[in-house]
């Protein structure tokens, strides 16, 4: 009866990805869940490269993200410009109330790397501790990289104004710490690059940087 399918079709299970038809070419493929899963049966996922029209399935990895099963990933090296397919069979994955996936199919693009821009950063006089954080408009971090002796590249930036912040990661734990009190920790160094960066498409932003040049208090750019 028509009730009854209505009940079958409220039951299933929904997926949510981050999927869009231009994928940026770091990014994992992330599923979504509203319910905790139980079951996902990996061999019912799938990722296919289309080459000369021809989808061929690749290797994947799934990455359960937290705890109780409600996000997961699937990382890869993918192709700049290639397509892609991604499918999961109908009951591939349950949920603790027995809910079950129904099927899904996304196709994808990959960008080109002329999509993007880059940094390519040297230190005057180089320091194993520095990190280097690219900051948003917001002072949002959206790229933190450790200095490199030869010299560091940050990829895969969209294009748009960026501000670069450095701080000497003395405890090497990859974040910025506040500092303690009590312990009589001060908290880690931080300099700024004291000019905005306006980055544009297929273009790298070079320069060799000496953070201790400008005084601390002039550093950090008006617009932050």
């Amino acid at each position: 009866s028509q009730k009854e399918d209505k009940k079958e079709k409220k039951s299933l299970l929904s997926v949510k990805t981050n999927l869009s038809r231009d994928f940026d070419v770091y990014l994992p493929i992330e599923l979504n869940f509203d319910t905790p899963v139980k079951l996902l049966d990996s061999t019912k996922v799938h990722v296919s490269e289309m080459r000369d029209t021809i989808p061929v399935e690749i290797p994947i990895k799934i990455r359960k993200k937290d705890d109780i099963g409600l996000s997961y990933d699937i990382g890869y090296a993918w192709k700049p410009e290639a397509n892609y397919i991604f499918q999961i069979d109908s009951a591939a994955v349950f949920d603790i109330y027995e809910s079950n996936s129904d099927k899904y199919k996304s196709d994808f693009n990959i960008k080109s790397l002329d999509d993007y821009s880059a940094m390519k950063l040297k230190l005057e006089n180089f320091n194993e501790n520095v990190v280097f954080q690219v900051m948003n408009k917001s002072d949002e971090v959206v790229k933190s990289t450790p200095a490199n002796i030869n010299g560091t590249e940050i990829k895969y930036l969209q294009p748009g104004d960026y501000y670069l912040r450095i701080f000497i990661d003395k405890n090497r734990n990859g974040r910025w710490d506040t500092g303690n009190y009590a312990k009589h920790l001060q908290p880690e160094e931080v300099y700024y690059y004291p000019k905005k960066l306006t980055l544009i498409k297929n273009w790298d932003f070079e320069e060799t940087i000496d953070f201790s040049k400008t005084p601390l208090l002039q550093q950090k750019p008006k617009d932050l």
